[in-house]
């Protein structure tokens, strides 16, 4: 132990020093504690405390025994841990992470001290020279909430001038401006040499926190000296406005009171121990106070030279008395909010920044950190630093560019749809104008009934109120209707049938009434005259039987005779000229497109694929361009295969209607396949091979109908 019996025979206790000769073992040295902690005799000498110098692994059975005992152990071993409530150890060890008791040589509790310090002045950027083996962390800071904008570890291997300095270099080059350097006495001076030397100073706006452990006059001793700051005074100039937080020393306080105590040379280290640790109201010892002390320059001499220094308490912390560390079996961690609530600071004063007393305290880096940034708002905005900003601002602008993209695609797309759809809806505006003036309003219009279903729509049954000179009255009507979820297309191509018909008047060809083009749910209707008994080819098919009976009264019968099945086709052949009068191919011609009155008059009708043809000439045709279905069977091969349709292949058509008329209504080609269909087709094959050995008796000429397939 350090210090004098002397020293120590003056506090108010006589304290009494036995020294004990004993090894690493673990069971010799609790042996000899046992025996001159019990085998003691005489109350009056009571073993208060062990100076345990020791091998780290005999401490812990004699820091359990003292425990038992509440007799203090210390241990000055550098790889000692702490156990329990009575145990101190003088040199603090670099593995150490979990405090269960804080004494004044606790590393933790100095890193933590120094970073509230750090947050006291608002710097939160920060750079680390360090030596692996010792205490300060990265981490610990990370943790609190600072950057380690740089971390330098040296590990084992001596420092050089050169290596300090380029690694000073590399940490300027990163804007740091607030450094800890926690190394060794002589790497601290070339630190301190190197800093000097690139005007790292105070006077340039740089701080630096020097190792907590290092003695007060550190750099004025010889061996720390380097070779680079061998002139004079230059180790003293370098240390000027440097930082070092330190165990107050609270000697000169204690003489003060004991006038008497002579302190030899050797003896502050134990002695600065004594005031600074007391018990709180739990009967846990606590390292009340930490100072931060500042190098400042003195003046003795006429040209105001610094000659000396002297190092000013900047800040005192003093820990709360009443604190008590929350440990628990999963975590004995100590946190950094938990501790800082307790430390207070009892004094400070502002610290000198420089050689100028108005000097403001200096910047951690940030704000030059934002000048030289692109995206100088973003970092301050968010507190980052530039290289994050810049990701930030690319991000920004690469996701703004994207959607302006994406926006300008999306403009355009609406344009062109836009566009094209007012380029559709022309035409049917324009039809909607031309068939104005047959509008008929949809209250004077009744549906009643279903009648049948084309490509282009359905068709149903109702009545039309008509305005007559004798009243109202109702007629019966067929109304082909369009759904409203129809594009525009298909509301073109149904109401260019309505227009194509509202030119046509000829009794053989079904009349327009009217449309109705405005009806509340968005559908469309075509108003035709009503012929009652509805299409060739249920007609047909309807008689059929009738026509093979055996019974005399059904032979005489009008619909079965051969006169009135041969005047159903001539009309047909007249409504069929009539369109190509008119220069209209029909493309449709079918039983199944021609409506049959009262009197069998037959009207030719569904003029949904109804074309004008590019011509007026007898070789007129019309191009087909477009995929839809159409009725192959009744087709012509020129149509079928070149998409040309013409007066002639109306003709071919109906000569198929006078093969369905001759047989009643029998599927055109009905033992094969459309695709079979369009192959025979152009080998040569003919409709009347399937005619009915019945019906080539009939008085129809059948020669009329020997229509020969060609190319």
């Amino acid at each position: 132990m350090m210090g004098s019996g002397k020293t120590i025979n003056n506090f108010e206790y006589t304290f009494e020093l036995q020294s004990i000769e004993s090894d690493c073992d673990e069971g010799k040295s609790l042996s000899d504690l046992i025996e001159h902690t019990i085998g003691n005799n005489n109350p009056s000498r009571v073993v208060i405390a062990v100076l345990a110098a020791l091998c780290s692994q005999s401490i812990k059975a004699l820091s359990a025994f003292s425990d038992r005992k509440n007799q203090i152990i210390i241990s000055p071993t550098a790889e000692s841990v702490p156990f329990n409530e009575h145990f101190f150890q003088m040199v603090p060890h670099a593995s150490i992470n979990k405090l269960v008791l804080l004494s004044f040589c606790s590393h933790s509790l100095a890193s933590l001290v120094l970073i509230k310090t750090l947050k006291y002045f608002e710097w939160k950027r920060i750079g680390l020279i360090r030596q692996d083996d010792l205490f300060m962390k990265p981490d610990e800071f990370a943790r609190a909430g600072l950057e380690v904008v740089a971390d330098f570890s040296k590990s084992g291997s001596k420092l050089s001038y050169d290596i300090v300095q380029n690694k000073l270099k590399e940490f300027n080059e990163k804007i740091v401006r607030v450094f800890i350097v926690e190394l060794l006495a002589e790497d601290s001076a070339l630190v301190m040499c190197a800093a000097y030397k690139l005007g790292m100073t105070a006077d340039n706006g740089y701080v630096f926190f020097y190792n907590p452990w290092l003695a007060q006059n550190w750099f004025k001793e010889e061996s720390v000296k380097t070779e680079q700051c061998t002139q004079q005074d230059e180790m003293l100039k370098a240390a000027f406005y440097t930082f070092k937080l330190t165990i107050r020393n609270l000697i000169q306080d204690f003489n003060g009171k004991v006038r008497d105590i002579i302190v030899e040379s050797d003896s502050s280290y134990p002695i600065d121990g004594i005031p600074v640790i007391h018990f709180n109201k739990l009967n846990h010892r606590i390292g009340t106070q930490w100072t931060l002390e500042q190098i400042a320059p003195t003046t003795n001499n006429e040209q105001g030279t610094p000659q000396s220094f002297t190092l000013n308490d900047v800040i005192t912390y003093t820990l709360d008395d009443t604190y008590l560390p929350k440990l628990t079996e999963t975590t004995e961690t100590l946190k950094y909010e938990e501790f800082t609530d307790m430390l207070q600071l009892s004094e400070k004063r502002t610290p000198n920044w420089g050689m100028e007393a108005t000097k403001p305290t200096p910047d951690d880096g940030s704000h030059q950190l934002y000048d030289d940034c692109s995206f100088k708002l973003i970092s301050q905005a968010f507190q980052i630093n530039c290289f994050s900003s810049t990701i930030i601002a690319s991000s920004i602008i690469v996701v703004s560019f994207l959607m302006l993209i994406v926006l300008a695609s999306v403009y355009y797309y609406r344009r062109r749809m836009l566009q094209a759809e007012k380029q559709v809806k022309q035409p049917f505006d324009e039809l909607c104008l031309q068939l104005n003036h047959l509008e008929i309003h949809s209250e004077d219009l009744v549906i009643n009934r279903k009648v049948g279903k084309g490509a282009f729509g359905t068709v149903y049954g109702g009545e039309l109120k008509r305005a007559s000179d004798q009243g109202n009255r109702w007629i019966g009507i067929a109304v082909k209707r369009l759904v409203s979820d129809k594009d525009y297309e298909a509301k073109i191509d149904f109401l260019s049938e309505a227009n194509l018909m509202k030119d046509l008047d000829h009794k053989n060809v079904v009349k327009l009434i009217g449309v109705c083009l405005h009806r509340k749910d968005g559908h469309l209707d075509i108003v035709m005259e009503l012929l009652p008994l509805g299409d060739l080819k249920m007609v047909l098919l309807s008689n059929r039987e009738l026509f093979f009976s055996e019974n005399v009264k059904d032979k005489h019968l009008d619909i079965i005779k051969p006169v009135t099945l041969t005047k159903m086709a001539k009309d047909i052949a007249l409504g069929l000229k009539y369109l190509h009068d008119k220069q209209l191919l029909h493309r449709d011609i079918a039983c199944r497109n021609c409506l049959v009155d009262r009197d069998y008059t037959v009207k030719l009708g569904d003029f949904g694929l109804t074309r004008q043809a590019v011509s007026k000439n007898e070789d007129a045709y019309y191009r087909f361009r477009r995929n839809c279905q159409l009725p192959i069977r009744w087709m012509s091969p020129e149509a079928i295969q070149m998409g040309v349709f013409s007066v002639k292949s109306d003709l071919w058509s109906y000569g198929i209607l006078l093969y369905e008329i001759i047989t009643f209504g029998v599927f055109p080609y009905e033992h094969y396949t459309d695709h079979e269909v369009v192959e025979h087709l152009k080998a040569g094959l003919c409709i009347t091979q399937f005619l009915p050995r019945q019906s080539r008796n009939t008085d129809v000429s059948v020669a009329s109908l020997k229509i020969k397939i060609y190319f």
